[in-house]
């Protein structure tokens, strides 16, 4: 019987592991000639080597990389920048309801940029469950975004979520 090794991490540092899981540009990039307003130098980005546990649903993100995507589109949805029905099949009918709620209560940001996920923490509760929280900024504050993950089917679906 074969036992997998554990894996590895791997310290990149080159420009394009810089960016953020949406593609957000690094600092000193310059948007229609003004400096980038959200463009921060980012640490090195951790990327694991070897043998992948069985938390990772095939051809899926991680959940690791699902909570930074959920947390930024989740202050997006909040700054007004995205509707919230885009995100509706990644999460309970409670917590949707809980986001519409305080999308409601906010003010409209449409054309503003994207908010960046800056820092993450992921914990699993099971195979099945992982809690996070993400820090992300947003135009000229930090917001922190915190979730609970549970596995549905072939994809991971937001359960609980509370931001500051």
């Amino acid at each position: 019987m074969h036992t997998p090794e554990p894996a590895k991490t791997l310290q990149v540092d080159d420009s394009s592991a810089r960016r953020n899981q949406t593609g957000g540009p690094t600092s000193g990039t310059q948007v229609k000639g003004r400096p980038y307003a959200h463009a921060v130098q980012m640490a090195p980005i951790q990327r694991r080597i070897g043998p992948t546990n069985d938390t990772t649903l095939a051809g899926r993100p991680s959940p690791e990389q699902w909570a930074q995507q959920i947390a930024v589109a989740v202050v997006d949805v909040i700054a007004g920048r995205k509707d919230p029905r885009s995100l509706q099949r990644w999460m309970t009918t409670d917590v949707y309801g809980s986001l519409r709620a305080s999308v409601s209560a906010a003010r409209g940001g449409r054309g503003s940029l994207p908010a960046l996920a800056m820092t993450s923490r992921i914990c699993p509760v099971s195979n099945e469950t992982f809690e996070f929280a993400v820090t992300v900024w947003d135009q000229n504050r930090a917001r922190a975004v915190a979730g609970r993950l549970v596995r549905l089917r072939d994809r991971w679906q937001l359960c609980e979520l509370e931001t500051h």
